[in-house]
């Protein structure tokens, strides 16, 4: 964001498309909080994009759980 405001769309998909993001596919953003990942669901949502979902939860959700997978960064 520039002083508030998002990207435009051009440089959105810019971003995406650079890092591999597959609007074809169903997208499940999510970070540490929930917070910083709702920004990225504004922006998907701003280039109309199908079947994105926030996990609101997030990694404090997720890391805090004994049933759910986690494995390390290698």
């Amino acid at each position: 964001m520039r002083e508030g405001e998002l990207k435009t769309t051009d440089e959105l998909d810019a971003i995406f498309f650079g890092r591999g993001v597959s609007y074809d596919k169903p997208i499940i953003v999510s970070c540490g909080s929930g917070v910083t990942a709702a920004v990225v669901l504004l922006a998907l949502a701003t280039l109309d994009v199908p079947n994105v979902k926030l996990y609101d939860g997030a990694w404090s959700e997720w890391g805090a759980r004994a049933d759910l997978p986690v494995e390390p960064v290698k």
